[in-house]
């Protein structure tokens, strides 16, 4: 809520919300209240998952080791099916535990990219029902 107000308080077209979908699971908002924003006011949202929960000592941990998108706890398939299809979806690989433990950096964004796709292709029939046009997902190479 403070951050929407303060886009309207504001009231620039080029201060707009970064909807970050661990951010907004954890500080306990809901896809229907995300549903509920004015597109407009919407920049793009940063895609990746994690626990509901702290995994880490600090949420500094958590922030900087995230998981690849449909093998956490978050809720992002509820995200992803409310998002217009003009907002811009990123996806945020910061994968601490997974390159300490061997994996590429190159491994690590193409499971993230893989795992994107696959919930936003998921989202896409109930973007169809909301009126939405579906997205054209190209393939990964």
């Amino acid at each position: 809520d403070d951050a929407l107000n303060a886009v309207r308080y504001v009231g620039h077209p080029n201060f707009r919300l970064v909807i970050d979908t661990m951010h907004l699971a954890r500080s306990g908002n809901t896809a229907a209240q995300l549903a509920a924003i004015d597109p407009a006011l919407i920049e793009y949202v940063q895609l990746s998952d994690n626990s509901l929960k702290q995994r880490g000592a600090t949420y500094n941990d958590d922030t900087g080791d995230r998981m690849v998108p449909g093998e956490g706890e978050l809720p992002l398939l509820d995200i992803l099916s409310v998002i217009p299809p003009e907002v811009i979806v990123s996806v945020e690989v910061i994968m601490r535990s997974r390159v300490e433990a061997g994996d590429s950096l190159e491994q690590c964004v193409r499971r993230a990219v893989v795992g994107a796709r696959e919930l936003l292709a998921k989202a896409q029939p109930f973007r169809e029902s909301l009126g939405r046009p579906t997205d054209r997902l190209t393939e990964v190479k």
